[in-house]
């Protein structure tokens, strides 16, 4: 298998993720609405959250630096 081929496969799974996860989120929000935007807003809070938490280049350059 190449490169491309298991680039394209990670693609497809991830995709195929989205769509089942986007499908819940259209059940919870019909069995209970507002569901969805409450689960939206957290999800943006917790990618925020991830991206705060990695190191910058930047940051990592600067711990370079001090060797």
């Amino acid at each position: 298998m190449t490169e491309f081929q298991g680039k394209v496969r990670l693609q497809d799974a991830v995709l195929a993720n989205m769509v089942t996860l986007s499908a819940i989120l259209e059940y919870l929000d019909q069995m209970h609405p507002g569901a969805k935007d409450i689960i939206d807003r957290r999800a943006v809070e917790i990618a925020h959250n991830l991206k705060a938490s990695q190191p910058s280049f930047s940051d990592q350059d600067a711990d370079h630096g001090q060797d």
